[in-house]
């Protein structure tokens, strides 16, 4: 017996039973040999623990306790009779014992359930299918404040149980009767304290489903970037993937076993271009048909956890760039358009002040007359210009520059 034990009166401990510091026993407890009993643990009065058993937690009176790990197997009648308790008396306590141990496994069955339930629906069914052996047929419901309702008030012979933190109210369980019967004494404790044991967890409920909900959110948002974005550790492991990063990585492994280079462009090692925490751009090396990739990087900054952690962001500039192709060829296009009217209009002033003079001073001479020959011929080169100068005109109006008329080229 070590320090700081409590034993009872008439206890009969057998060879070699050991107690630790702070062991309480009861009185006319029976211990068994090679009996060993943990620090702190609490033995009830009229208990028999057979030899061999190593004891970790408490015995409950008039009980036999044996096995590894210790179990209970019954009352101790035996040792009752010999203390003079008559039959009716150990009925009663067996079935009061037996009461106590099914309310022991009901609170840790209903322990298990909280620990393990994703959601209050699930509490809801599971709880109810609990206790239907204990209490009969009846329904349970949990009904938590929302900020903008409160609980209804429950109709007999349903019964409700406050569920609080502290001083704040979290909401109700309610529980109706199905067979219309009230419950007693032993059943309202087993239900209140059920209820004790949801006041603790609700909190942790509703934290767990806030979680759930912005972790909805945010993988909504980060699926919706139509460009890739991943995030990498600094050994180009991937840890996440937007959707569309996933779809091009689909003809691989999507395990996220390989590095980003080799899921994301087909590498044995990392892409040159590749700068952690900058702005790169894939221009110098080919990535495929249809491609031109730029990529950004950003670090995430975490107090906790040192690990490096990046955001990488592609864009394919493919488009981008054909697109600005086109604007500038369109540009151009423009620009000569511009340049051949505004040509045009400065010949033909003078060609036609020239070709009038010239028709003029025509019909001033004769036929035989030394400058007739001259001028004739200058008439005809004036026609000749104004037809060039028409035709360059009509050819800038009717081949304007190309417009664009999708989206795309827009």
């Amino acid at each position: 017996i070590a320090h700081d034990c409590e034993v009872g009166d008439y206890c009969i401990f057998s060879n070699s039973t050991t107690l630790a510091g702070h062991v309480t026993i009861g009185d006319y407890v029976v211990l068994a040999g090679l009996v060993a009993i943990h620090q702190f643990v609490h033995v009830g009065s009229h208990a028999f623990v057979t030899g061999g058993s190593l004891v970790r937690k408490d015995v409950p009176p008039y009980v036999k306790a044996a096995r590894e790990p210790l179990s209970y197997v019954g009352i101790n009648s035996v040792g009752l009779r010999r203390r003079g308790f008559t039959p009716e008396q150990i009925n009663e306590i067996q079935s009061r014992l037996l009461k106590g141990l099914q309310q022991e496994k009901l609170l840790h069955d209903t322990l298990l359930i909280l620990m393990t339930s994703q959601g209050f629906g699930e509490i809801e069914l599971r709880l109810q299918e609990l206790l239907e052996p204990f209490l009969g047929a009846l329904h349970l419901r949990l009904i938590l404040h929302d900020g903008s309702s409160h609980p209804q008030t429950a109709a007999p012979p349903a019964i409700a149980f406050e569920l609080h933190e502290q001083d704040r109210s979290l909401g109700r369980m309610v529980v109706h009767s199905l067979e219309d019967r009230r419950f007693d004494r032993v059943q309202l404790k087993i239900l209140e304290t059920i209820s004790e044991a949801l006041s603790l967890h609700i909190p942790r409920f509703l934290a767990f489903e806030a979680n759930a909900l912005l972790e909805t959110e945010w993988r909504a948002t980060f699926d919706s970037i139509s460009d890739p974005l991943i995030l990498v550790d600094d050994t180009y492991k991937i840890l996440d993937a937007n959707r569309s990063a996933r779809r091009r990585m689909a003809h691989l492994d999507n395990s996220f076993a390989l590095p980003c280079h080799q899921l994301m462009f087909q590498r044995s090692t990392p892409c040159s271009f590749c700068q952690w925490n900058q702005k790169s751009n894939l221009e110098a090396e080919p990535s495929g048909p249809g491609e031109q990739w730029e990529m950004s990087s950003h670090e995430l900054r975490n107090k906790k956890n040192k690990q490096k952690i990046y955001v990488h962001l592609y864009r394919n500039r493919y488009e981008q760039i054909a697109l600005e192709k086109k604007i500038t060829t369109y540009a151009q296009a423009a620009e000569v358009g511009i340049f051949k009217a505004s040509l045009a209009h400065e010949l033909n002033n003078p060609i036609g002040g020239l070709l009038t003079l010239a028709q003029l001073q025509k019909m001033d001479l004769t036929q035989d007359h030394p400058l007739y020959p001259l001028v004739t011929e200058i008439e005809r080169q004036a026609l000749l210009c104004r037809d060039l100068i028409q035709d360059l005109l009509q050819r800038t109006r009717k081949n304007p520059a190309p417009t664009p008329t999708s989206s795309s080229d827009l």
